[in-house]
């Protein structure tokens, strides 16, 4: 049973390789870069397997590494520090994890802002697109993940539930499944943003991604062949 590297861009080939001088989302934004939503939709990655949820959503989660990859190397370049290593100007900033979130979204096929309503159904999941706890597993396979500064939020939530095998248990979105839901409320998801805007800027990691990161190992699970 072979197990998915983690967060070690060298271990599979880069889908993303033509690309990764783009940033993922247009600047100052966090609408997503035609570029890469491209690739999301030609690449074989990020196809769904109804009769292999777990190793789909190990998959698409791995992808995940090369958007922050590019994404880092966009912003941590362009930051700008005092001498007491203060920001002021750059920097990581709330629009880049709402990107980020909108991203998993996209590659698990959820409700966004960007989407126009067809019925009143699909506007209730519209205006609950902050309410879908996707926060979490993005923070999870993120390069902030683990970090102490989110304990107490995460609560019994810091890691995804596995079955007696060590698998991931995968929700009907295609997401993780977590020990409780407290992480879908609206009120959650603001206050992990204001603690992660408190945080994001404290750690330099770009440099550090293009080698063995320590970023999320959600998706370091032992998958059947």
């Amino acid at each position: 049973m072979p197990t998915i590297s983690v967060f070690n861009p060298s271990t599979l080939m880069n889908p993303f390789q033509s690309i990764m001088h783009i940033r993922p989302l247009r600047m100052d934004s966090r609408e997503r870069a035609p570029h890469w939503l491209y690739h999301i939709l030609t690449l074989e990655v990020f196809k769904n397997d109804p009769y292999k949820r777990v190793e789909t959503t190990v998959r698409k989660l791995d992808a995940m590494k090369y958007f922050w990859i590019a994404l880092a190397r966009s912003v941590e370049p362009n930051t700008r520090r005092d001498v007491n290593g203060v920001v002021i100007s750059g920097g990581w900033q709330r629009y880049d994890f709402l990107g980020m979130m909108d991203w998993y979204r996209t590659i698990f096929h959820m409700p966004g802002w960007w989407h126009e309503p067809k019925n009143e159904r699909e506007q209730e999941l519209i205006d609950r697109h902050h309410c879908d706890g996707v926060w979490l597993t993005v923070l999870l396979t993120s390069p902030w993940s683990h970090r102490p500064e989110f304990d107490d939020l995460l609560g019994r939530n810091k890691e995804p539930l596995r079955d007696a095998f060590g698998r991931l248990l995968i929700k009907a979105n295609g997401l993780p499944a977590y020990a409780t839901n407290e992480h879908e409320s609206d009120a959650q998801c603001q206050n992990f943003l204001d603690r992660w805007m408190e945080v994001a800027n404290t750690i330099m990691f770009a440099t550090e991604l293009d080698g063995s990161a320590r970023c999320g190992a959600i998706w370091a699970v032992r998958v059947p062949r």
